[in-house]
């Protein structure tokens, strides 16, 4: 269940006395002039993407992370590739999309030995491009990060340091 923060009216006018009202609907238009109208309250609350923002930080904190960038002199974006560890398809899922961009994949994971192999999306593609199998262990709370990159036809995964991928 989310946690709501009450939002408020702060009267500063101390002619005006506002017991047990509350705002329902903002009036548009001149005082004055019978052609305003009355709208419901529309409002934006940055306390909502701070809690997704939190929760998706708690969530990483407990599992593993692994993050999949493309390196600094790769011409592409990850959507067009396929990033599979342990013979499944990942992408950042949608609650952690705030973290992610065109070039950085953020994907939880179970902690323990995992392999890593990213190809070209397009399956009917002839001479598709596919990176060796980086094989790695993580732990809990810990993030592997991978460099993609392209050398002549050939992608190329590389683990960043700190990092270490597994023997």
């Amino acid at each position: 269940m989310r946690a709501q923060i009450a939002d408020r009216l702060i009267n500063v006018c101390p002619d005006l006395d506002l017991p047990g009202y509350q705002l329902f609907g903002i009036f548009t238009g001149e005082p004055a002039s019978e052609h305003g109208t009355i709208e419901p309250y529309r409002f934006t609350s940055k306390s909502s993407q701070l809690m997704e923002e939190r929760a998706a930080q708690c969530e990483l904190a407990r599992c593993a992370t692994v993050r999949v960038l493309c390196a600094e002199d790769a011409p592409f974006d990850l959507s067009k590739f396929s990033i599979n560890i342990d013979g499944n398809g990942h992408r950042t899922p949608p609650r952690l999309k705030h973290l992610a961009s065109p070039s950085l994949e953020i994907i939880p994971v179970e902690p323990g030995k995992h392999r890593i192999v990213i190809r070209e999306a397009d399956v009917r593609k002839l001479d598709r491009a596919e990176s060796s199998a980086e094989h790695f262990d993580i732990a809990s709370g810990d993030e592997a990060t991978f460099a993609l990159q392209l050398d002549g036809e050939a992608l190329l995964l590389k683990p960043l340091q700190p990092f270490v991928a597994a023997p």
